[in-house]
Parts: structure tokens; C-alpha cells; sequence
């Protein structure tokens, strides 16, 4: 793992395929085990990047992540997938939307058609997106506890 942090911004390269990105207004973020993110040991990545006072940029084989040091939004970070996975819809702007395969459903019980999904973890042009901001955090006395 690699991890470029600024004031108020940490990008966390998890694997060659997988980046963490957190954005905090005070400058800290959380670094305990949560709900959905259990295992946070990954190991060393290989990746090549620049960085200058303004820009990072980090390249592995899989995607090419551009950040103007700034607040997160559309204009100053994207990630483009390597590999032309589509014609359109290789880049992901901050703050777009994904259209996902859709997750599970926990039961189909008193189910008659077509139900409401989440969105999954998989999506067609190669891109997903887990917000794990919101979820419970595990301690080792009192088990999960909210944020």
C-alpha cells in the first residue's frame, strides 16, 4: 500500500486495481476496522507517480489517477482506466454516479415481479465505487459501535 496525504486529503493506493480516496474538512480520518472493511493489510503495490506542490498523478497497470490538490469534485480528480474496457465511460470524474449490475436482495419473500436493488460492486465499463464513510466501526471491547 501507498498513501499521498495532504492537509485535508488522503489517497490510499490499496492494490494495482483498488484506491482509497478520503476527504476531511479537519484534516483526520479513520483508520479502525469497519463494517464493511475488515482486512486493511494489502501489502506493497507497484505504481509510478508524480507529484508537484499542485498535482499527483499515479499511474499502475490498471488505472491512471489525476488529483489537482484540492478539494475532491469533478474538476480536480478523475481516474481512467488503462485497457479500453469501453469506447465511452473509461473515465471517472469525482462525484459521478456509476450505473452498477445491482447487489442482492436478502429474501424474495412476499416478493411479486421485479424488486429494488442496491447498487452492487460491479459495473459494466470496469469502475465501482463502496462508500464506506457511514458504516459501524468494530472495537475490540464493545464490538461494533457507530460513528
Amino acid at each position: 500500500m501507498k498513501i499521498f496525504k495532504g492537509e485535508f486529503y488522503r489517497i490510499s493506493v490499496l492494490t494495482d486495481k483498488l484506491v482509497r480516496l478520503e476527504y476531511s474538512r479537519t484534516g483526520n480520518f479513520e483508520d479502525r476496522t469497519t463494517q464493511l472493511i475488515y482486512n486493511r493489510d494489502f501489502g506493497q503495490v507497484s505504481l509510478d507517480y508524480i507529484e508537484t506542490s499542485n498535482v499527483l498523478d499515479i499511474m499502475t497497470d490498471y488505472f491512471h489517477l489525476h488529483f489537482n490538490k484540492g478539494e475532491f469534485n469533478a474538476e480536480n480528480l478523475f481516474i481512467e482506466l488503462k485497457g479500453n474496457f469501453a469506447v465511452y465511460g473509461s473515465r471517472w470524474y469525482f462525484g459521478e454516479s456509476i450505473e452498477t449490475l445491482k447487489g442482492t436482495a436478502r429474501t424474495l419473500d412476499k416478493a411479486d415481479g421485479a424488486i429494488s436493488l442496491e447498487d452492487g460492486i460491479i459495473s459494466r465499463n470496469g469502475i465501482a465505487l463502496l462508500d464506506d464513510s457511514q458504516g459501524f466501526i468494530w472495537d475490540e471491547q464493545s464490538g461494533y459501535i457507530e460513528r
